[in-house]
């Protein structure tokens, strides 16, 4: 499986992001590009490592015994499909239908602009001073849209370009809880809760708080955000937060909180809620569960049906450079 995994990467690569990302490494290891590829070729065979794995997760700095405790691109591939049904994924890849399936867990206010007349929107827009918009098909944050809205917003222009730019799921803000919004107001910080499903067992995998930044309104690492990991069983902040460029941060860039040591407020519905989630749809067992903390519970987001490797092994939060695939190689058996 895995050369046929290599075959399919080398027959599909994007040479032109290969070529860039072989400079980037370059420059940080201090090796040859020759040599990196032979590496990252090697790496393929015997790991199931794409490039991208290679690059995040800074292969190219560890010795075999390190590289093997992974959870590489090949073996999250394995795991998703030994334990997701494919014929479910509409359930989560669509954000509508998503709000819709798990409509107990998701407690705020929205609708699909393509559903309504204007004057519907109207009143859904009536008493509040910010949305969100959405593509119902967007994946990692992209297209999401923090919007102003007040008595002299021009609502039939607004509704015609959402339409128009196809962020049609429109949904009320999340008042988050105070200490998150103290750690980062631009945006709503949520929590990831990955999670697997063993009949009506869910095992809590990894837990990380996912953090804003810049004035991004999006908490995704790949948009900008950060990320720090958090115990899985108290909801207590156990590294920095982090990025996927290597950069470390003991306190939040823009606000100065303190991250190590923040604890994840009512931690206990976040568990909840991922809990009650993972057992609805139990043909996707294995899924990374986005929650927002409010001042009194807790509330859900979305669902990743594959839900990404690379963000719980950012090399910044790992014990002497060891990945999580240990944690996950039971169920893989």
């Amino acid at each position: 499986m895995k050369f046929s995994y290599l075959i399919d990467r080398v027959v599909n690569i994007d040479f032109q992001n290969l070529n860039q990302t072989l400079d980037t490494v370059s420059k940080r290891s201090g090796k040859g590009k020759l040599s990196l590829v032979c590496d990252m070729a090697w790496c393929g065979l015997k790991y199931g490592a794409g490039y991208t794995d290679y690059t995040y997760c800074q292969f190219y700095k560890l010795n075999g015994d390190k590289r093997k405790t992974y959870l590489t691109r090949t073996i999250q591939n394995e795991l998703v499909r030994k334990l997701n049904d494919r014929r479910f994924y509409h359930c989560f890849q669509n954000k509508l239908e998503f709000n819709q399936l798990f409509s107990p867990l998701v407690t705020r206010p929205y609708l699909d602009v393509r559903d309504v007349n204007v004057e519907s929107f109207r009143r859904f827009l009536k008493g509040r001073s910010e949305i969100i918009a959405k593509p119902v098909d967007g994946i990692g944050g992209h297209g999401v849209k923090r919007i102003a809205v007040d008595e002299n917003t021009d609502v039939e222009q607004l509704y015609n370009s959402l339409l128009e730019e196809k962020r049609t799921l429109v949904e009320e803000v999340i008042q988050q809880h105070h200490a998150l919004q103290e750690l980062y107001p631009q945006g709503v910080n949520t929590v990831r809760v990955v999670t697997i499903l063993t009949g009506t067992v869910v095992d809590i995998m990894w837990v990380g708080l996912k953090i804003g930044s810049n004035g991004s309104v999006v908490d995704n690492v790949a948009e900008g955000g950060i990320c720090a990991w958090a115990d899985r069983y108290t909801g207590v902040i156990t590294t920095p937060a982090a990025n996927y460029d290597g950069m470390v941060f003991e306190n939040h860039p823009n606000t100065g909180v303190k991250i190590v040591g923040f604890q994840i407020p009512n931690f206990d519905a976040v568990k909840e809620v991922a809990s009650t989630a993972a057992r609805l749809i139990p043909e996707i067992r294995y899924v990374g569960w986005d929650i927002a903390v409010t001042e009194d519970s807790a509330q859900l987001i979305e669902g990743n049906e594959y839900p990404g490797h690379l963000l719980m092994q950012i090399p910044a939060h790992l014990k002497d450079a060891e990945g999580l695939l240990p944690r996950f190689q039971k169920y893989l058996k």
